[in-house]
């Protein structure tokens, strides 16, 4: 979040002076739920029209195990946000990107599909508009790491140095399916 954009919901403390803004019973409440959802100090203070210095004294002091909380909120919302943007690379077709054979211009683009474009050159007299794709298996590689699937050990192997070793359970027995009929 940048610091120069000021949530709605804070500036309603704007007008109160630093120390009482502080002692407002939501107030830790508030600024508690702004960092769990991603918010930072800075803005806050700002919003507040409190030093960012009196704020953080303030917050780990007198609010620290709430405080705590928030941050480790919002490092989780962190891990969610990380994951669902790689999920969106590792799922992303391409065939979305074209209709009847030619590519369509960006703003016409999936969000989900566009979020796995690394460069795109749109067309000119000498050639074709062109797309080129995040890397799906550095994606894969990354999302195996996080969700503890898989391990990553370095290995000298010339010029690149990675591998990747997949931890997969044993399949649980295979029941057999229960007959299907269509309600059509």
């Amino acid at each position: 979040m940048s610091s120069d954009i000021v949530p709605s919901y804070l500036p309603a403390l704007r007008p109160v002076a630093a120390s009482a803004a502080m002692q407002d019973p939501a107030a830790p409440s508030i600024a508690c739920a702004h960092i769990a959802n991603g918010g930072d100090l800075v803005t806050l203070a700002k919003a507040w029209g409190v030093r960012y210095s009196d704020l953080a004294a303030w917050l780990t002091g007198a609010h620290s195990d709430q405080y705590a909380a928030a941050l480790k909120a919002r490092a989780e919302l962190g891990r969610e946000e990380i994951t669902r943007e790689i999920t969106a690379i590792v799922c992303a077709d391409k065939r979305e990107l074209y209709r009847d054979g030619y590519l369509l211009p960006p703003h016409e683009w999936p969000d989900e599909v566009a979020k796995a474009v690394q460069d795109y050159q749109p067309a000119s007299a000498t050639g074709a508009a062109r797309v080129k794709m995040i890397d799906k298996l550095g994606a894969l590689e990354v999302m195996g790491r996080l969700s503890g699937v898989a391990d990553h050990k370095a290995v000298e192997a010339g010029p690149v140095t990675f591998s990747l070793t997949v931890k997969i359970d044993a399949p649980a027995p295979v029941q057999p399916a229960a007959q299907v009929v269509d309600a059509q």
